[in-house]
């Protein structure tokens, strides 16, 4: 029950601003969890979790720390330069949010990986990773 309600509140975070300009609205509302349709339009974005270690403590509270993978995708032919403004916008927009994790005090978002950028095929790729933490 922790993960999908840590995954629904990351997801709600990543849709939350669907204003004119926002990384929501230059992806065209594409967000995916851990896998996008085979012909799926670009750009678009894919997340999935990656490990979620338990945390126990003596007293049994039992706290969240899941790890995340984010990759953006475009086309090549657009050129990274726009794949660049998407990146930048969801870092500004993510990092150090606050996210609302159902049965929980307070989540946040900490990025370990900020961008590593590679070719996919005929997509320009961003991989990111972040940290989700949150306290009972």
């Amino acid at each position: 029950m922790t993960t999908q309600a840590t995954i629904t509140g990351l997801y709600s975070a990543l849709i939350a601003d669907q204003s004119v300009g926002s990384f929501y609205d230059d992806l065209g509302g594409r967000i995916y969890e851990a896998v996008a349709p085979e012909d799926g339009a670009l750009p678009h974005m894919v997340f999935v979790q990656v490990a979620d270690p338990p945390i126990n403590y003596l007293g049994g509270t039992s706290d969240i720390e899941m790890k995340i993978q984010i990759d953006l995708y475009s086309e090549r032919r657009l050129g990274a330069k726009a794949l660049g403004d998407i990146h930048t916008k969801v870092l500004a927009a993510l990092e150090g949010s606050a996210i609302t994790i159902a049965g929980f005090v307070a989540g946040q978002i900490e990025f370990t990986e900020r961008g590593r950028r590679s070719i996919d095929g005929d997509a320009h790729r961003v991989l990111m990773e972040a940290t989700i933490t949150a306290n009972q």
